[in-house]
């Protein structure tokens, strides 16, 4: 968790959902940067922003909008420099974003939520050697939204990287999801897989990661897809030119 600026854009195809294995697809714009508190400590910010396309129930259409986009900040030590473990904790808010709240029905599928949702998150960050790894934790309640809408769930964006060499990399970063309304054997997404990637630079000066990857949902609810394609960019930008 340095003081770098980090923007990964990724893409995700969803193939087999439900019993008429359709699918779906979402891009994710995910920008996190620090903000400086004082020489001890700093502001941690992560914000993913959701593009998705979700099939509808009786026809071959999609219905594509924006999602709801999560904002989380964290606080954390600044004096991490030489120790191989680093952390952060503080909170998640939900934004009723959604391009399409309505209901779900034959010809429609929503986008997302109609209401806002908070709750707190931690970020554990391990590195040593060729290995990088940690883990995202956010807890979610929804308010202000239709008595219709409850949300009550966990979402770990989880990653393990060991470095390769020559700016290649071989890795684990699932997006594992709870929700706690439901039973426990349609409760939770697990996914299982890996990606593969390589750091570009640019001029010489600024990174660009590039990492394909394929991953199994090993546990998923019965309405969720088999498996998900993912592609992702990841530009890495020093705080100095902010």
């Amino acid at each position: 968790m340095s003081g770098l600026i980090l923007i990964p854009i990724q893409f995700n195809y969803d193939p087999n959902i439900g019993p008429s294995n359709k699918h779906s697809s979402e891009v994710f714009i995910e920008p996190t940067f620090p903000i400086k508190i004082n020489d001890d400590w700093r502001i941690l910010t992560h914000t993913v922003i959701p593009i998705v396309s979700v099939p509808q129930l009786a026809t071959n259409n999609t219905n594509t909008g924006l999602s709801n986009i999560m904002l989380s900040a964290l606080v954390s030590p600044t004096n991490d420099a030489g120790s191989k473990f680093s952390w952060g904790v503080g909170g998640g808010l939900m934004l009723p974003t959604a391009s399409d709240t309505n209901p779900v029905t034959y010809t429609n599928t929503p986008t997302g939520y109609d209401c806002w949702a908070a709750g707190p998150a931690v970020v554990g960050v391990y590195k040593n050697g060729h290995w990088v790894a940690g883990a995202l934790f956010n807890q979610l309640w929804s308010f202000n939204g239709s008595a219709q809408t409850n949300i009550n769930a966990m979402q770990i964006q989880g990653f393990a990287f060991y470095n390769i060499g020559s700016g290649y990399s071989l890795g684990y970063m699932p997006l594992i999801n709870i929700n706690w309304q439901k039973e426990a054997s349609q409760s939770t997404t697990l996914p299982v897989g890996l990606q593969f990637g390589k750091l570009f630079m640019i001029d010489g000066f600024f990174p660009l990661g590039v990492s394909v990857g394929g991953y199994y949902n090993a546990i998923r609810p019965d309405d969720a897809p088999t498996a998900q394609y993912r592609a992702q960019l990841s530009f890495v930008l020093p705080e100095s030119m902010f």
